[in-house]
């Protein structure tokens, strides 16, 4: 499954990124057109998921003995820094790679303000690259 994500956060390249994952199997999900209990079910039932950084990853915590799910891609826009859901993979024995977003010129100067925490940019749109994606899947 390809967890995609409406409003913040979302891939300004999808529709590149999409026609590559379909090629390798993956259908494109929208989280918030599932119900909750559906929600839960996808993560019991892929075997693969490549999602956006964000709450939709939280069933991961939740899964049964009974789950499928073997591997997590999670793609991060390059302001957002954080390791919650490789943690929650490593302890449901799934395994995890991180592919961060494409890095925007107005990101190069607030990342050296080692005084603040680089999160002005957490929430914006982002470009995965397709070849950092591809070596992501052939890694995992």
């Amino acid at each position: 499954a390809f967890i995609s994500r409406r409003g913040t956060r979302n891939l300004e390249n999808e529709g590149h990124i999409e026609t590559f994952l379909a090629d390798h199997g993956y259908t494109k999900i929208y989280p918030e057109d599932l119900s909750v209990a559906d929600q839960f079910k996808l993560f019991e039932q892929a075997l693969s998921i490549i999602a956006i950084h964000g709450a939709a990853l939280a069933p991961l915590l939740y899964r049964s003995g009974n789950s499928r799910l073997e591997k997590l891609v999670e793609l991060f826009p390059c302001g957002h820094m954080t390791d919650v859901y490789r943690l929650m993979a490593h302890q449901v024995g799934c395994k995890w790679i991180g592919v961060r977003g494409k890095i925007k010129p107005e990101h190069i100067q607030p990342t050296y303000d080692l005084k603040k925490p680089f999160l002005k940019y957490s929430l914006q749109s982002f470009e995965v690259d397709l070849v950092s994606l591809e070596l992501a899947l052939d890694m995992i």
